[in-house]
């Protein structure tokens, strides 16, 4: 489980390199795990086990039938990470009622990626994670920090790769806790990151 883990998050932070462009490369043992469990004909009744014992999901809304796990999702019980994205062609997802739908989760990790012009801010439900730790929202188009996540104190990684941000501050200065940020073609001012380096020397910029 661990191994698969990080193969997973590993592929979803190799598309900020890959550029607009880039797909997320979802780990196919996943992707066939999930497809295989729903496309039963009583998709309403998941294995206990698979709602019971996974800590990862992922909501890939270019997988066909994707709506019935979106529906069951509040019937998982130990997820710590939430990856929402498009591993093929980008589309619109309704962001409010999925994370809805995952209120009763410890999120540890929230990845919303890939999804182009269709994400341009993140819906206020966002803040219902304020214990997160990473918050992965790169490959859309956010030009400002939003302000769902305020009041996340305890991040300590954020990824912003590959949007047309344009500033991180005001919002930059409420994370005290932060040791990576991912500024990788944004539109934030070289002037900004030195700024941000000198402000926060613990934390490390990745902005080339």
């Amino acid at each position: 489980l661990f191994r698969s883990r990080m193969q997973l998050l590993g592929q979803i932070l190799k598309s900020v390199d890959q550029g607009e462009n880039g797909d997320i490369l979802l780990a196919t043992p996943v992707r066939e795990k999930i497809m295989e469990a729903y496309e039963e004909e009583d998709k309403r009744k998941p294995n206990p086990l698979m709602t019971e014992g996974m800590d990862i999901l992922v909501i890939d809304m270019s997988l066909k039938g994707i709506q019935a796990l979106i529906d069951i999702m509040p019937l998982f019980k130990s997820i710590t990470t939430l990856i929402i994205t498009c591993s093929e062609t980008k589309m619109p997802a309704d962001l409010s009622s999925i994370l809805r739908n995952a209120s009763n989760y410890t999120l540890k990790e929230l990845y919303i990626v890939n999804f182009g012009a269709y994400v341009t801010s993140l819906p206020e439900e966002v803040s219902h994670f304020e214990s997160l730790q990473t918050l992965g929202i790169f490959n859309n188009h956010i030009e400002a920090l939003p302000t769902a996540i305020e009041n996340f104190n305890t991040l300590k990684e954020l990824y912003i790769d590959n949007n047309p941000l344009l500033t991180t501050f005001p919002l930059l200065n409420q994370f005290k806790n932060l040791e990576v940020l991912g500024l990788v073609n944004t539109k934030v001012p070289e002037s900004e990151v030195s700024r941000i380096k000198n402000m926060y020397p613990s934390c490390k910029v990745l902005a080339e």
